[in-house]
């Protein structure tokens, strides 16, 4: 994963009176591409078939449930494999597209 879901930053409060630096948490927000692999073994095809936001983590178990919701898939069954898309990206983007793989006999 790239980061945790959470990051603490250096902050100021001011109040009527004075101000003060401390640290705070904040909630960490960043894109998922979900890529989907099927067809023959022989003759796999992929597409793109959403970008969303969300906080690092769980990347496989959100993808699988969009997959679910959408009625791409009716069950996990259909799956393959599911894996983050690391070739040929920015390091910084490595683990924000997840492409996962359906059985061939899935259509």
């Amino acid at each position: 994963m790239s980061q945790l879901p959470v990051q603490s930053v250096s902050i100021t409060k001011i109040n009527e009176l004075s101000s003060q630096s401390t640290d705070d948490i904040i909630v960490v927000e960043e894109p998922l591409e979900i890529r989907l692999g099927f067809g023959p073994m022989d003759m796999r095809e992929e597409k793109n078939v959403s970008i969303t936001m969300r906080t690092p983590g769980n990347d496989f178990e959100l993808a699988t449930g969009f997959l679910f919701t959408e009625g791409i898939i009716k069950s996990g069954e259909e799956i393959l494999s599911i894996k983050y898309c690391t070739d040929h990206q920015k390091k910084e983007q490595q683990y924000n597209i997840v492409r996962i793989e359906l059985k061939p006999d899935v259509e």
